[in-house]
């Protein structure tokens, strides 16, 4: 069996109790926006960088939140990732994806579960806010 490694930096966007979500058109789940980490940038640039690319608009990364192990079998290949979590803000509400394979929605954050938000632990780290990072381990398929 194939196996990945990705290093992901993912963005927390809260307004008025909803979180901006991330989907790939078709699949049944979504994540939160970001994606990977390139060689030499730091997690804060490449959040930017992919909310940039992604939706064309200026994200302001912030706060640490923590981190995520994930691991998830997709086409024979096994992934595993590593999340790092950052609040952030974006200049913009009205949201367009510059991607054609990606949408972007609102989503009451008591709803995360209804939309299948991956990796899961993210759901209790949105609606269960810490004042300290957190770390949440890998789990096996």
């Amino acid at each position: 069996m194939n196996q990945r490694f990705h290093l992901l930096g993912r963005a927390v966007v809260c307004l008025d109790n909803k979180v901006l979500l991330a989907r790939a058109k078709g699949a049944t789940h979504t994540f939160l926006p970001g994606g990977h980490v390139e060689i030499g940038e730091s997690v804060p640039v490449a959040i930017a960088r992919e909310i940039e690319e992604e939706l064309g608009c200026v994200a302001v990364v912030g706060r640490y939140l923590g981190v995520v192990e994930a691991c998830l079998e997709i086409d024979q290949t096994v992934h595993f990732e590593i999340n790092h979590l950052f609040a952030a803000s974006i200049n913009q509400t009205n949201l367009q994806s510059k991607e054609a394979h990606l949408e972007f929605f609102w989503a009451d954050i008591t709803d995360l579960a209804k939309w299948n938000l991956q990796p899961e632990a993210l759901r209790d780290l949105i609606q269960n806010p810490r004042d300290s990072a957190f770390w949440s381990g890998l789990t096996l398929p």
